[in-house]
């Protein structure tokens, strides 16, 4: 063997044994950072006596559920630009008559600008079945009513009400209602402090411009981006959930 070979041969092993020596505790830490982590989370779910369900197939990893609402944490494994998310959901207090989202700017500038619409309200129009198909043939097994539609988000903005709503450590909130009235209740009920303390974890820019908190008259939904949920970002969601649920608005 040629006395180059060996030296670059040398080199590759040595580079090979410095990754091993370095990253290996790295690897190790991690690890125990994520058992620790679902050890907290599956805690937390007992303590509160929340139901839970891991389904075997499909993009939703683990559903949580209690009286009145529901949790899932959604892979999004089988999108091209995988956002994994948390969303908690539920009915509309019959009650309630307010109606408001918050979106992202960027959200909010595509969605006011005249083409955008246009091609919102087109792909609006597609079938239901095709828009809210289970990936990989998943079958629903508890209720998760269709959220707020393109025209029904649409149509807040056209009320032109709307103002600054906290922010992700990337990007500010706006939120748009159907009311000066709307915005105030929202306003007084400080949802926003709610909101920050869950939204501020959100750490990657995420591409997606549909709402991160709404309230329409089939349902309530709070959006949050995260890969790998923890019991604080799971107390937070339920927290801010339950909050809207009791206000009525």
């Amino acid at each position: 063997m040629e006395p180059l070979s060996i030296i670059i041969g040398a080199c590759i092993v040595g580079v090979i044994f410095l990754a091993i020596v370095f990253l290996a505790p790295k690897i190790r830490e991690y690890n125990e950072q994520v058992r620790r982590e679902e050890a907290e989370l599956q805690s937390l779910i007992r303590r509160k006596g929340w139901s839970v369900e891991t389904p075997a197939q499909g993009d939703i990893k683990w559903k949580v559920s209690s009286a009145g609402w529901h949790v899932h944490f959604d892979s999004d494994f089988s999108s091209e630009s995988s956002n994994p998310y948390l969303i908690w959901f539920a009915e509309t207090p019959k009650s309630a008559r307010s109606r408001f989202a918050v979106l992202t700017e960027a959200g909010f500038k595509m969605m006011n600008h005249p083409w955008a619409r246009k091609t919102l309200v087109k792909f609006s129009k597609l079938s239901p079945k095709i828009l809210k198909a289970p990936a990989n043939g998943q079958k629903v097994t508890s209720p998760m009513p269709a959220g707020p539609s393109i025209e029904e988000v649409l149509n807040l903005l056209d009320a032109k009400c709307n103002i600054p709503f906290g922010k992700t450590s990337t990007q500010q909130l706006i939120l748009v209602a159907d009311s000066a009235t709307t915005i105030q209740k929202v306003k007084v009920a400080r949802v926003s402090s709610l909101a920050d303390q869950l939204f501020q974890h959100e750490k990657s820019r995420v591409n997606d411009n549909s709402e991160r908190l709404a309230q329409f008259p089939n349902r309530i939904e709070i959006k949050f981006y995260h890969a790998r949920p923890t019991a604080e970002h799971l107390q937070n969601i339920v927290k801010l959930g339950e909050h809207l649920l009791s206000l009525q608005l």
